[in-house]
């Protein structure tokens, strides 16, 4: 092998070393110099950045420590898990800045080590009071949690027991609980003490009987809010108290000694600087003397490659693909024609994918060699975008199918009511693919008005639930008077039994649909499911709902018109026979007044002929 074969097949950092090795041996010695002065520049530059980022650390752990202070323990990620992004960040910041400080150059720590240590031993009494501040609001709790969580369970007891009390004195203890929470005085916990006294006397003299139960639940609900003063008090009343009052003063003590060691830092980097600079510029002349002659003596070698890939290129601008390029070494020429073949291999293969997509193969699977491609994950999140846009679509068509089979439905007018209900719940759990449903309508009788079922579907038959549910209560009664939809998700197991209509299942999602039409709520609907329930998928309930409400307002109008025509039959007919009777009344009257009239008449017959007997007896009595 020839010495120019030998040569072409060395790298290029190699030809590099051989062809300058005098000219590196000769500034050897400068160029180490430089170097070394260099990197003691370049070190003491990131340390004194990373002295000007513990300043940044420092307002975060304060600010974390504050939010978790004010608002970040309240959380109930805190209160179930004990765990808070806050804590999370102020432990991370910490953690940085510590290392930061343990991190940093032998030679600046030689210079600043008494306040490196100062700093380090403030750092941990930091952890120290937040550690405390942490525990101390665990074991205060908020709400449902720790000692305010017991408060709250002990009194909110009391307060729904049947067990006659002064409700004003009660109250004044509440006021005197929230009175400490907001204002922090303890005044309050004074005042509360004193009250409770009065009130826990009030009940022992007002009781008939014993009443232990809810003289245990005062003393806890007492001990309770004498603890969370107690622990109050140790994390600080005010911002100069307590936990509250240490982790103030030694973020305050801690600045000063941040800015004199970040002062001390930038002294001795400028220092430093200032003596390399006459190194520096000497290595950046040498640099540029190598780089011209570099230029010079690889034009003629790198000519050549350079010509085929440009070539190679221009023919791929034109549009069309290049034969592949020989790679006859192994240095970076070679490698740039192997890494550009590469190039043309993923251009050829997206395009491959690409015409696949245009043939409408929405499966396609991209070669996992290039998947990583700037281009090839272009082209993959456009077949995410077109399967998106099918699976919309697919959702438009199911719900225009699933709207035109209940229209189907709908169209069936001459059955009942509570059988089309029926069929329309069944049709409506399974098209959805719920586990459950029931259908309320609104009834009004006299001045009552409630939400009375009249359809259930639940696991393929039915189930008991709730017959009757008066109008504002549980989920349905709400539903009904917001006119809105309700979905709940992620249940208790005991939510649905307590709140809903359906009864002892327990399903993880509810979905409670208003029967709505023109404003107007004619009923509930609810669905529940042990998946979640699809946005499309409540809109086309919600769709659904507006026509069975149509179809429930007019069975309503139809069996108020079917009453009315059969009350109209029935008074037609009680008039008709009213009518008989009053016939048959002035005939019977009429024939009376005949009869009287021919008694009368044979009445005054047989005046006449007495008178005229009388008449002639008198003649002849006086004759």
């Amino acid at each position: 092998m020839s010495f120019f074969n030998f040569f072409a097949q060395l790298r290029l950092r190699a030809k590099l070393l051989l062809a300058f090795a005098s000219l590196l041996l000769l500034s050897a010695v400068v160029v180490t110099f430089a170097i070394t002065s260099l990197r003691r520049v370049l070190n003491l530059s990131a340390a004194n950045q990373e002295v000007a980022a513990l300043e940044l650390l420092v307002d975060k752990m304060e600010l974390a420590s504050q939010e978790f202070l004010y608002e970040g323990y309240k959380t109930t990620e805190f209160q179930t898990g004990q765990t808070s992004p806050l804590i999370e960040a102020f432990e991370e910041n910490s953690t940085k800045a510590i290392a930061t400080l343990e991190g940093l150059s032998d030679d600046q720590a030689d210079q600043t080590g008494a306040l490196q240590g100062q700093l380090l031993e403030k750092f941990a009494q930091l952890e120290i009071a937040f550690d405390s501040l942490v525990q101390l609001l665990q074991v205060r709790g908020f709400r449902d949690y720790g000692l305010e969580g017991s408060l709250r369970q002990a009194i909110h007891t009391v307060e729904k027991m049947s067990y006659p009390y002064d409700k004003a004195s009660m109250l004044t203890l509440r006021r005197n609980e929230k009175d400490f929470f907001l204002r922090r005085d303890t005044k309050y916990q004074a005042d509360f003490n004193t009250n409770f006294e009065a009130f826990r006397n009030e009940v022992l003299a007002n009781s008939k009987s014993s009443p232990e139960d809810i003289l245990k639940l005062l003393d806890q609900y007492r001990n309770e809010f004498n603890r969370i003063v107690a622990v109050e008090m140790k994390i600080g009343l005010t911002e100069e108290g307590g936990i509250r009052g240490e982790l103030k003063k030694n973020f305050a003590e801690l600045r000063p000694q941040l800015a004199a060691y970040a002062s001390q830092a930038i002294q001795q980097n400028e220092e430093t600087i200032s003596s390399t600079q006459g190194v520096l510029i000497t290595l950046f002349v040498v640099q540029i003397l190598i780089g011209v002659a570099l230029a010079i003596t690889y034009a003629h070698i790198l000519t050549t490659s350079i010509k085929e890939i440009r070539n190679a290129t221009q023919q791929l601008a034109a549009g069309s693909f290049p034969d592949e390029l020989k790679v006859r070494t192994s240095e970076e020429i070679g490698q740039t024609k192997q890494a550009f073949n590469q190039f043309i291999e993923r251009i050829k293969t997206a395009s491959r994918f690409a015409k696949e997509l245009g043939e409408g193969n929405l499966q396609a699977v991209y070669d996992v060699r290039f998947a990583n491609d700037v281009l090839a994950q272009s082209i993959i999140a456009m077949q995410a975008k077109l399967r998106t846009s099918e699976e919309q679509h697919a959702r438009i068509n199911w719900t225009n199918r699933g709207i035109a089979e209940f229209n189907e439905l709908l169209k069936n007018q001459s059955l009942e009511i509570t059988t089309l209900a029926d069929l329309l719940l069944k049709q409506l759990v399974t098209y959805v693919k719920a586990n459950q449903g029931v259908i309320y309508v609104r009834v009004q009788e006299g001045g009552e008005r409630f939400l009375e079922r009249v359809a259930t579907y639940a696991y393929d038959k039915k189930k008991f639930v709730i017959e009757r549910i008066d109008e504002g209560h549980g989920l349905i009664g709400q539903c009904a008077l917001e006119q809105e939809t309700i979905y709940l998700k992620e249940i208790p197991k005991d939510f649905v039994k307590i709140t809903s209509g359906l009864g002892q299942a327990t399903p993880r999602n509810v979905l409670l649909v208003p029967l709505k039409i023109q404003q107007q709520v004619v009923g509930v609907m609810e669905l529940a499911s042990f998946t979640l329930f699809e946005k499309f998928q409540i809109e086309f309930v919600e769709k659904i709902a507006e026509n069975i409400a149509s179809v429930i307002v007019a069975k309503q109008v139809e069996m108020q018109t079917q009453q009315l025509l059969t009350e109209a039959r029935q008074r037609a007919e009680q008039l008709t026979q009213q009518e008989e009777e009053m016939r048959q009344n002035t005939e019977e009257l009429q024939a009376t007044q005949e009869e009287m009239e021919r008694q009368r008449k044979e009445l005054q017959e047989e005046i006449k002929e007495l008178r005229a007997m009388l008449k002639q007896e008198f003649q002849m009595s006086e004759n």
